[in-house]
Formats: structure tokens, sequence, C-alpha cells
């Protein structure tokens, strides 16, 4: 018996239902998922004004579609896109420096040869077309990368903040896997993605991997930050770690805890610590208990059996940036106008005028010589290059002291103030590795140019530069003086970044 196969004749309106479902499952391919998101050459993303909106809309339909598990994992990639878009920086600055040089170069011998025939500068300067169109198209090819990398680092910081918005209105099923992604990401092969999956690991509720991730972490900057977002319990261990960044960790962890028993645990850390966790825990103490004594043991010792801390005041929406930022100090070395109980120190200072170089000369030189013996210090001056003083830092004594004084007052300002090189040059001098915490746990900035020069001429993308190169070291950014045209705002985003204090001059 033979069959005549039927092909299958849906009527209208099933046409338009399968036709809707094909459509969907062809956008659906199409649709940029976390992978393209962070891929800053993707063809998706035109350079246009409404780039970074495109792209934040493609992460969060990529969210709803996989999950914010997947898009925490995917945050990996981040890296990569950003050395990438470094390597093309690199390369379009190299280009343009040699252009500009050239075209200068030019300028110059132009210069010198008119005044010899004619006696005077000339009015205009004929630069050949070929070489002047060569050296604006490079300055703006170099800009616009330049913009580009500010742009991934605007895109990562508002995308790390959402996924912790978006973690703790997750549900069950999706909790788990997140803390699933994140316990392994604790051992990812980069360093900054464990430290993400770190900070994220204490946004979910009551943090319940954290005590079991504690014991596989060994780098002191990730395991900071994952102390500093651990239950009270988990934390307070960490109080004696051996690793100064881990301790601070643990202090913060108990100033957000805000008990009795973690001013208790503050107090006894007070009276061990020396140095800059000296000022840390003293701080932690005023937030959570209101109170300003002089000593904090026989503040506790006289309080009574039934006290407890007062509720912390609600957040401001509004932070009042003419205010100093930082912390309470009573230590006795000072710069700037900022007292700190540290015993290993970076200056940082900017040497782009005579007048406010030698302002910033003799404060340093100043707090050098209120430097105790023994304490470990370090120089850096930055104009058009950063310059250390010596590779490592030194012991204060009246030698040293003596030849820092004279390196200073030799220094010629060269009209520069790449302030990105002096930081980096000045972490790149407070040490640290993937084992080791920093030999240094502080930085004084001195800056009164009020515009960053350089690779980074604005201090908007310095700062957030600067922000990932610190977050696994965790030196506290004291700063003094000015910055984006006498605002300072970004200045201070550095300081609070790193729980240091901001001080205008005058």
């Amino acid at each position: 018996m033979r069959h005549r196969c039927r092909s299958y004749n849906p009527g209208p309106a099933m046409r338009s239902v399968l036709s809707c479902l094909l459509f969907s499952a062809l956008a659906g391919a199409g649709e940029p998922g976390f992978k393209e998101v962070f891929d800053p050459f993707h063809s998706a993303w035109p350079i246009t004004g409404k780039r970074s909106q495109m792209r934040r809309a493609a992460f969060d339909r990529a969210v709803a579609r996989r999950g914010v598990a997947k898009a925490i994992k995917s945050f990996s990639a981040f890296e990569d896109a950003c050395d990438a878009v470094q390597k093309r920086l690199d390369k379009d600055h190299a280009a343009y420096l040699k252009l500009a040089q050239k075209w200068w170069g030019w300028r110059r011998a132009y210069e010198r040869s008119y005044a010899k025939q004619h006696g005077r500068p000339p009015a205009a300067y004929p630069i050949p077309p070929g070489l002047n169109k060569a050296f604006i198209d490079q300055e703006l090819q170099f800009k616009a990368t330049r913009a580009l990398k500010l742009k991934e680092r605007l895109l990562h910081q508002w995308a790390m903040q959402r996924a912790g918005e978006l973690l703790p209105a997750a549900d069950a099923h999706e909790r788990a896997q997140a803390e699933a992604v994140l316990g392994n990401g604790l051992k990812h092969r980069n360093q900054h993605q464990r430290l993400r999956c770190a900070r994220l690991l204490g946004r979910l509720p009551d943090a319940p991997g954290i005590p079991a991730a504690l014991r596989t972490v060994q780098n002191p900057g990730v395991l900071a930050a994952l102390v500093a977002v651990a239950p009270e319990a988990a934390a307070a261990p960490y109080l004696e770690h051996a690793a100064w960044p881990v301790r601070a960790g643990a202090v913060r962890a108990l100033r957000r805890s805000g008990t009795r028993h973690a001013v208790e645990l503050l107090v006894g850390a007070h009276a061990r610590e020396e140095g800059r966790l000296r000022d840390d825990t003293a701080d932690a103490l005023r937030t959570v208990s209101g109170a300003k004594p002089d000593d904090w043991q026989d503040w506790w010792s006289s309080l009574p059996a039934d006290w407890s801390p007062p509720k912390p005041a609600p957040p401001k929406h509004e932070v009042d940036l003419s205010q100093s930022l930082g912390v309470f100090s009573d230590g006795k070395v000072s710069c700037f106008n900022t007292a700190t109980s540290s015993r290993a120190i970076v200056y940082c200072l900017e040497a782009a005028r005579p007048e406010p170089w030698k302002s910033l000369r003799d404060e340093v030189i100043r707090s050098v010589e209120t430097l105790p013996d023994g304490a470990k210090f370090g120089i850096v001056v930055y104009g058009n290059v950063a310059k250390p003083w010596r590779k490592r830092l030194a012991n204060a004594d009246p030698g040293t002291r003596a030849d820092a004084a004279a390196f200073l007052t030799k220094h010629k300002p060269d009209g520069g103030a790449d302030m990105h090189a002096g930081l980096t040059a000045a972490l790149k001098l407070a040490g640290g590795t993937r084992t080791a915490p920093p030999a240094a746990d502080t930085i004084f900035l001195g800056s009164l140019y009020g515009q960053a020069t350089g690779l980074y001429e604005d201090t908007r993308q310095v700062a957030l530069e600067i922000l990932p190169q610190n977050e696994l070291k965790g030196v506290r950014i004291h700063a003094w003086g000015k910055s984006d045209g006498g605002d300072s705002f970004y200045l201070q985003t550095i300081c609070r970044a790193f729980e240091g204090t901001h001080r205008g001059p005058g």
C-alpha cells in the first residue's frame, strides 16, 4: 500500500505565529552577548554618541537572557579588551609624539632661519601641507583611541555596579549559580577577576560562601577585599594577619558590622597596631561609636555593660566635596596639613612650574625631617616624565634625609605635569607582589598645575587608570592641590577611592 506524503500548509494565523518565532530566533541569534559587549572593536558599536547607551542596553538584555552569573563570568574578557585598546593607544601615542617632534622641529628651524635673514620672528609659518596634515590626523587618531579607553573603563565600572545591584534581587537558583561562579572566579588566572569576585561575593544575601572562600585565597589584595565584605565572625581572626592590607580589610568589615563586639575587637586592634593601621582602627572606632576620646582603652573600660553603638546616620546622597576627605590620625608625621601614623611613605610631587614646585619641594623636605628613625620613605618627582629619587624605599636617617633634600633642591621643573606617570611610578615604588603586600602603605601626592599632561590629559581618566593599579595594593593616597581646572573633583575621587584626604591650596 502506497502512502502519499502531504506537505504541511499552515493557515494564515499559524503562519503569522511561525514568522514571529522565526524572527525572534534570528534576532536572538544576532543579539550581542557578553563577549560582544566587552569587545570595544565589535561592529555592533558604531562610533556615535549613543555607543555607550547601546552597550549598556545590550548588557542588560544579555543578563535577562543568560543570567547575572554568566555576566560575572564574562568580566574576565574585559581585561583582554582593555589590553587591546591600550596596545593601540600606545602605538598611536608613539606615532603622535614622533610627528609632533618633527612638526616642532621644522617650525623651530624655520624660525631660526627667518630671524637670521630678517632680524625678527616670522608672522606666519608655511608648514609643509603633508607634514601638517599627517600631524593633525595622527593627533586626532591618538585622541580618539584615548577616548575609547576612557569609555571602556566607564563601561566596566557601570557593569560591575549593575551586577552588584542585580545579585541581591536574583532568585535562589540564580544566586546559587552566581555563588558557584564567584567561588571559581577566586581561582581565576587573572588577579583582577579574582578581586571582582571577592567584592561581588559580599553582595549575595548573608554572603554564604565567604568563610569557605577565605581559605582558598593567597593574594593579599584579593584576600583583603574578601575579608572586607565578610561577616563579623569570619573577618575578626584576620585582625592579626601578617599582611597589613588584610588587617585593613578586617577593620573595614568590623566598621561595617558596627556591633558592640566589633568595637571591642577594634579597641584591642588599636592598642596593638602601629603606623597606618593605627589610623584605620581609630577612624573605624570614631565612625562606629561616635566618640572621640584621648585613650580608647580607658574609654572602653568606662562604658556601662549595656552600652551599644548608636545607629549610623543614613547615607547622604549629596557629597560635599569642599570638605576634606579621609581619616582621623594622631600621627606625628604630617605633609600638606594631613597627619599620618604611617611609617612607610612615598612622596609624589609635580614639577611643572617654578613657584608651585618650590612650595611642594619645601613642604616635603620639612615632612621628611619629621619621619622617625627607622621609617621608610621614597620620592617620585614628575613633569613630562616621572623620576624616582631611588629605586627602593630608604630608611629615614640623617644621611638619607640630607640626600633627599639635595635631590629635591637640584631638580628643575620642565613644564609638564604627567600625573598618571607620577602616580604609576609611586605605586611601583610602594612595591607589592601577588604574594607579598606593598612595603609602603601611604602616598602623599602634591599637584598644583591644575591640568594633567602626557598620555592622559584628563584627571578623570588619570583617576580611572590609577584605580585598577592600586586596587590590589590598597595604598592610601592623600593629595594636596588642585586638578580639573581648579575644581579638583577627580583628585578628590582618587583620595576617596583609597580612604585618603584631599586638601586644597589656600
